[in-house]
């Protein structure tokens, strides 16, 4: 690395990576505690969970859809005040969430906090890559990896004690206040940057038929669980969605200011990274969708106890995250990624085959399996994408990740749904998880082991997908510069 190069960083990056591990620290730690209150939401306002996991899942289509968008924003406008601005939406959302006085207002309120997690999401890993030079990257991301851990193993345990004390509401309001915080500190610490792509305009019609795409398609999965569906407007929908999609490739190869680096895409290192984040994050919330309600439903644990048992796979990662971290930087990532996947798949298959059923403990060990062999994933996988494109790409390409992140996220909640639903409709003639009773529990057992078990197979794929990606380390060859 040349002297030149070095001037880029600042003396001290600790501060500015503070308040982006504070920002992945409330979006984890939000998510988590929305996860655990989903059988209280559903009670309050007696609905369907097709109908209650949009809390979750509306919120991950926002994000998911405007990721993309807010990183070739970040590239223009600067990315300290796209990430503030994010902060900021994140509070307003989160406030109006715990007032909110039905199912409908409530998704809608998480609509707006998803807008500000997509801001912070978006902007975050390209502030984290403007302060720290390229060989501290893998530390770096892998000290994130202890935020995502910290607000994932902080979410079930403060939302269950006050899911105990209290309502569900009361969990909007910690994350608001620290994001407010954290919003003062940003405007002090979080260098401008620079603008890196100076061209005029966006792609909105891109940004539409993506969003069309993806809003059809989760829209889809949720309709087909319904015991109402249709066959024909299911597959209608998957053809709408698909020519969405399609059309939203061929306007970005038109677009003079796309939103995505498509000369970038079809590098080998680009989307093995991307599509194997997608189908990590299918396997993680394919459990943390159904696990509180296996343990509220069938076990019949409190709250808190729900709580301590899903902080299993946070602590895990606690202890993963920064070793994997440290490792890509001198190993690389194909055999870290390959391992990290491996070890999810095996903790769902005991998870399904021999926990189900059983013991608290031996469903905490599967999922100590699942969360260590995520954060063993996740590090050297944004390592190995973000360490090697060009400055000018890396807003753009954090958002690229981070939307792979969440549409895995989003695949998983309405996979599971989906799956569930007609595995346990099957066994019941039926019926809908909010019409559980005791005598349902063979049909919930065995629902949700067939979900999981399809869940461990997608990660297994992904597993063989990730040991094909380049051997070596990430540095091993640099990229052309991006054209303006």
């Amino acid at each position: 690395m040349t002297g030149q190069e070095r001037k880029k960083f600042p003396e001290t990056p600790w501060p500015a990576f503070l308040v982006v591990a504070t920002g992945v620290l409330l979006s984890t730690m939000d998510s988590s505690m929305v996860n655990l209150a989903l059988p209280s939401i559903m009670a309050e306002f007696h609905s369907s969970l097709r109908h209650t996991e949009w809390v979750i899942a509306g919120y991950l289509l926002v994000i998911t859809a405007t990721l993309l968008l807010w990183g070739a924003i970040a590239d223009r406008r600067g990315r300290r005040r796209t990430y503030v601005g994010g902060l900021l939406s994140f509070a307003g959302g989160a406030v109006f969430c715990s007032r909110a006085p039905d199912l409908t207002l409530l998704i809608v309120f998480r609509l707006l906090q998803a807008t500000g997690a997509a801001m912070m999401m978006a902007t975050g890993p390209a502030i984290i890559r403007e302060v720290f030079p390229r060989d501290r990257l893998g530390k770096a991301y892998g000290l994130i990896g202890i935020a995502v851990s910290l607000g994932l193993m902080s979410g079930p345990s403060v939302g269950g004690l006050l899911l105990q004390i209290g309502s569900w509401r009361n969990l909007f309001l910690l994350p608001a206040f620290l994001a407010l915080c954290a919003a003062a500190a940003a405007l002090r610490v979080v260098p401008d940057g620079v603008r890196y792509r100076q061209e005029a305009g966006f792609d909105y019609l891109g940004g539409f038929f993506w969003a069309a795409g993806l809003a059809v398609l989760v829209g889809t999965l949720t309709y087909a669980s319904s015991p109402t569906r249709s066959p024909l407007y299911a597959s209608l929908g998957l053809l709408l969605a698909s020519a969405c999609f399609a059309s939203f490739l061929v306007v970005e190869r038109r677009s003079p200011t796309p939103l995505l680096l498509l000369d970038l895409i079809v590098e080998r290192y680009y989307w093995t990274a991307v599509v194997c984040s997608s189908c990590s994050f299918i396997m993680l919330f394919t459990v943390t969708m159904l696990m509180p309600f296996y343990l509220d439903r069938v076990v019949r644990l409190p709250a808190m106890a729900i709580g301590l048992t899903m902080m299993a796979v946070p602590v895990a990662a606690v202890a993963a995250a920064p070793l994997s971290g440290s490792l890509s930087d001198r190993i690389g990532c194909r055999l870290l990624t390959t391992a990290g996947l491996l070890v999810s798949s095996l903790g769902l298959v005991l998870l399904a085959v021999f926990a189900l059923g059983g013991s608290v403990p031996a469903a905490g060990f599967c999922l100590l399996l699942i969360g260590g062999g995520q954060a063993t994933f996740l590090s050297p996988n944004s390592s190995s994408l973000l360490g090697r494109v060009p400055a000018a790409a890396t807003a753009a390409s954090a958002a690229v990740l981070a939307t792979a992140r969440n549409l895995g996220m989003l695949m998983g909640i309405g996979l599971s749904g989906l799956l569930f639903s007609a595995f346990f409709g099957r066994m019941t003639g039926g019926l809908d998880l909010r019409d559980f009773s005791g005598v349902h529990q063979p049909a919930f057992l065995y629902a949700m082991r067939w979900t999981l078990l399809s869940a461990a197979a997608i990660g297994m794929g992904a597993a063989w997908l990730s040991w094909g990606r380049e051997k070596g380390s990430q540095g091993e060859r640099e990229p052309g510069p991006i054209p303006d």
